[in-house]
């Protein structure tokens, strides 16, 4: 996960790519799972929640990919957090199997 400076450096940064500000998780849905947590809202614990549920998959996933991108870093990374909030939305018990079974496969 980045340092709460570089967070706080790229927080809400904006792509035509993607429509999702960057780090901004007010577009991001909670699950049970989540509820479950009871984030304090006067605290950013909820923001590095999904930040971190973010880049454990991005740090997890093949960087091969990546490499052949013909956008620049800061690109890819607004274009990955706004795939992040869609596809967290659309069905995060399956986003969380998806980090799990990344990270077990990173281990093996």
């Amino acid at each position: 996960m980045p340092s709460p400076s570089e967070i706080q450096s790229r927080y809400g940064s904006t792509t035509l790519a993607s429509p999702y500000a960057l780090y901004s998780c007010s577009a991001i849905v909670d699950d049970d799972v989540t509820k479950e947590l009871d984030f304090d809202p006067a605290t950013d614990q909820r923001r590095d929640y999904y930040i971190g549920l973010f880049h454990e998959l991005r740090f997890y996933g093949n960087k091969k990919h990546s490499r052949k991108s013909n956008v620049t870093e800061w690109e890819a990374l607004c274009q990955s957090w706004g795939m992040f909030v869609e596809n967290f939305n659309k069905n995060p018990s399956g986003y969380r199997e998806r980090v799990r079974s990344a990270g077990e496969r990173y281990e093996r």
